[in-house]
């Protein structure tokens, strides 16, 4: 989670972001930047088990999130989603 505006970041918005242990090369995969910031205390996400996408709870709906492309899809879109969980 990367910080919209750094000096909001207690009460700011945030976006989720991959970058390498140093902090370069970062890449923010969700929410774009037309769509409204996380929100860290509301935000509920699992990893999945191959580590190769974020299944994340976004405005009460279910959203996947691949890390290596940086696409992500809407798979519910009622507002009332929560607690996701992967299976295999």
């Amino acid at each position: 989670m990367q910080a919209i505006t750094a000096l909001e970041s207690i009460t700011g918005t945030y976006r989720l972001t991959v970058m390498d242990r140093d902090g370069s090369n970062a890449i923010s995969l969700f929410p774009t930047p037309d769509q409204t910031g996380l929100k860290p205390l509301s935000v509920t996400y699992v990893w999945s088990p191959d580590g190769e996408q974020l299944a994340l709870i976004y405005e009460g709906d279910l959203w996947v999130v691949d890390v290596d492309s940086g696409k992500s899809q809407q798979l519910t879109g009622d507002g009332q989603t929560i607690n996701p969980t992967w299976t295999k």
